[in-house]
């Protein structure tokens, strides 16, 4: 495990980690508990549960981490101390059946930069807040998986340790073994530009750009015949949103067509609006936004 550089350019992701529900808009907002029903996903059921709702800011600070162990990642072993911890962290939950387990050292510093913050004490508590609630959110995995073994998992999305005595606040952190998966390309994965998200200012406007990261490819088109902007909302506020009201459903509609336009001022999507439809083009290279 060796210190990470900063400024990172894209993440290797897991999908099911951008499954409706598990990132939402929280700003200004209680958070709730956490929780996303099972759902089937490469032969298995995939579910996420937790003691806080995960927002944006918890979104940001997971692809960063993200990218930074896809440049310089180590293996979590429990033959060392520091290793051991983590993978006692990790598997709290569960007996540590033996998973590959990507683990970096970096700092809260290096984490806040790559997750579009700066360097000030104020942004390295936000990451600090945001690893605690990454660390005790549960990934549960069930099914046939893994050279056809059945799995039974139960794993925190990310484990670390804080070493606050150090200038740049340094810390340990090791990757859920479905995101080290992921991460060394061993399953299925998308990538997620960094450079792109951190163009963005809105909560709406981040989550709805991992979301259209995953299921919209390079160079690819969201729908040739266009989509609802209606069919957007769960994808950015979870499935509960169904059962919002007309003027919260009215008052998000809104705010998803200010993220559509956000994106498509700031990074090379091309999105065009109409009154109910959009039509979006992912570019074929992640690319920085227009100056």
């Amino acid at each position: 495990m060796t210190m990470k550089r900063i400024e990172s350019s894209y993440a290797r992701f897991d999908y099911a980690h951008l499954f409706d529900g598990v990132f939402v808009p929280t700003n200004g907002t209680k958070r709730g508990r956490l929780f996303v029903p099972s759902r089937q996903f490469d032969n298995v059921e995939v579910s996420f549960y937790g003691y806080e709702q995960l927002g944006a800011d918890d979104q940001s600070v997971f692809l960063a981490v993200a990218a930074q162990l896809g440049i310089g990642g180590g293996v979590a072993k429990s033959e060392t101390p520091t290793g051991d911890e983590l993978r006692r962290k990790m598997f709290s939950e569960t007996v540590d059946d033996g998973s590959r387990v990507a683990a970096i050292r970096t700092s809260l510093r290096a984490i806040a930069i790559d997750a579009g913050y700066n360097s000030s004490g104020a942004a390295l508590q936000i990451v600090h807040k945001c690893l605690h609630r990454l660390g005790c959110t549960i990934v549960r995995e069930y099914g046939a998986h893994e050279a056809g073994h059945r799995v039974d998992r139960r794993c925190m999305l990310l484990s670390s340790k804080i070493e606050i005595d150090t200038k740049d606040k340094d810390v340990v952190i090791a990757a859920n073994p479905r995101l080290t998966r992921s991460i060394y390309g061993e399953q299925q994965h998308i990538k997620v530009s960094l450079i792109e998200r951190n163009a963005l200012e809105s909560e709406v406007a981040k989550i709805l750009h991992a979301w259209l990261c995953a299921v919209v490819r390079p160079g690819g088109i969201l729908g040739r015949d266009g989509v609802l902007i209606d069919t957007l909302l769960p994808h950015v506020w979870g499935a509960q949103c169904a059962d919002a009201s007309a003027p919260v459903r009215s008052n998000r509609r809104a705010r998803i067509r200010d993220a559509l336009v956000e994106i498509a001022q700031r990074t090379k999507w091309r999105i065009d609006l109409s009154r109910h439809l959009v039509y979006i083009t992912r570019p074929k290279m992640m690319q920085i936004g227009r100056a």
